[in-house]
C-alpha cells in the first residue's frame, strides 16, 4: 500500500538527527508538507533546506518539547493533520489526555501473538481496531526498525480506514514498553 499524504501538514519532532530526521523525508515523500522541528534549530533548518531542494515541502521550527510556551507557540498556528512526537522526554505519568476507547486504531508490536491479544483483554480494544493491516507476525519485525514499521503501518491503517487518532506499542526488553499516540 502506497502511503499518500498529499495536502496534509505534519509535524516531527526530534527530526534533527535519527529516526525523526528519516520519518521527515519518508513522509514529505508521501506528499506531506512537514515541519521538521527539535531544539537544535540549525540542524532542522538544514534538513528542511535539503529536502526543498529534493522538491519537497518542508520548513524548520525551533521546539523544545519540555517547554509549554515553546510547544503552545508550535501549535498556535493551523492545525497538524499528523503530529510525530519523536523527541525524548523523561519523566512518568501520562503524556497524552485520552481514555484508551477514543483511539480510532491500534498498532501493537507482536513479539508473539499473545501480545497484542492481552492487550485488547485487558483494555478491552475491539479485534478490528488492533493491527488491521497485519501485525508483525504476518508483516515481521526488522531488527533495529520494527519502531518505523509499526509508525508506518499505523498511519498507513488510519488513512486506509479513515480514522484519525491512533496509538502505537512495542516492548522493550526486559519488561519495559513505548507507546506513541
Amino acid at each position: 500500500m502506497e502511503l499518500k499524504l498529499t495536502g496534509k501538514r505534519v509535524l516531527v519532532t526530534g527530526a534533527s538527527s535519527g529516526l525523526g530526521e528519516h520519518f521527515s523525508e519518508v513522509l514529505a515523500k508521501a506528499g506531506a508538507a512537514v515541519t521538521l522541528s527539535a531544539r537544535r534549530s540549525e540542524r532542522v533548518q538544514k534538513k528542511a533546506e535539503a529536502l526543498c531542494r529534493k522538491g519537497y515541502q518542508a520548513e524548520a521550527l525551533k521546539l523544545d518539547v519540555t517547554d509549554n510556551i515553546s510547544v503552545t507557540k508550535a501549535f498556535s498556528a493551523d492545525p497538524y493533520d499528523v503530529v510525530l512526537n519523536n523527541a525524548g522526554i523523561s519523566g512518568s505519568g501520562r503524556a497524552v489526555d485520552m481514555k484508551v476507547e477514543e483511539f480510532d486504531l491500534y498498532e501493537i508490536n507482536e513479539a508473539f501473538s499473545v501480545v497484542a491479544l492481552a492487550n485488547m483483554k485487558e483494555l478491552n480494544i475491539a479485534h478490528d481496531q488492533v493491527n488491521v493491516l497485519g501485525g508483525a507476525v504476518s508483516m515481521g519485525h526488522p531488527i533495529g526498525v520494527s519502531g518505523c514499521r509499526i509508525i508506518m503501518t499505523l498511519v498507513s491503517a488510519l488513512q486506509h480506514k479513515g480514522g484519525k487518532t491512533g496509538l502505537a506499542g512495542i516492548c522493550n526488553g526486559g519488561g519495559g514498553a513505548s507507546a506513541m499516540a
